[in-house]
């Protein structure tokens, strides 16, 4: 839900499309991912409510993918082998804040990345949690 509440994102399936439901005039619009099939996960308005953020996943890939409401198209993201376990919107939607597990040789854990909404550019990595 929106956060002023006049919207609502819901999946639709076959394909797996985003629909966005105005709830003052009953209006679906959807927005159908690039790729053949895959599944979407993790919705998230901005706390704005210009974008919403949604992971589409096919195989063992993950695109985060934002839908600016403002423009009327859809944003690809970065593409990870798993996906995020949380993302939030800060510094006025113009940052998105994804939580990533990862594993490398000798360590895993959680990091932290930070992205341009505009421009998907990866700004910085914070490790969150490192485990030996």
């Amino acid at each position: 839900v929106s956060p002023d509440g006049s919207k609502v994102a819901m999946v639709l399936d076959s394909p797996p499309r985003l629909g966005l439901l105005d709830v003052p005039t009953g209006a679906l619009s959807t927005q159908t991912p690039q790729g053949p099939s895959g599944s979407i996960r993790r919705i998230k308005f901005s706390r704005t409510g210009r974008y919403v953020f949604f992971e589409f996943g096919m195989g063992s890939h993950h695109y985060t993918t934002l839908w600016d409401l403002d423009e009327g198209g859809l944003k690809v993201g970065p593409r990870w082998d798993v996906g995020p376990t949380d993302v939030q919107f800060v510094d006025r939607d113009r940052t998105l804040a994804s939580a990533v597990l990862f594993a490398k040789v000798d360590l895993r854990g959680e990091e932290v990345l930070f992205w341009n909404v505009d421009t998907a550019e990866l700004l910085r990595k914070v490790e969150a949690c490192v485990f030996r």
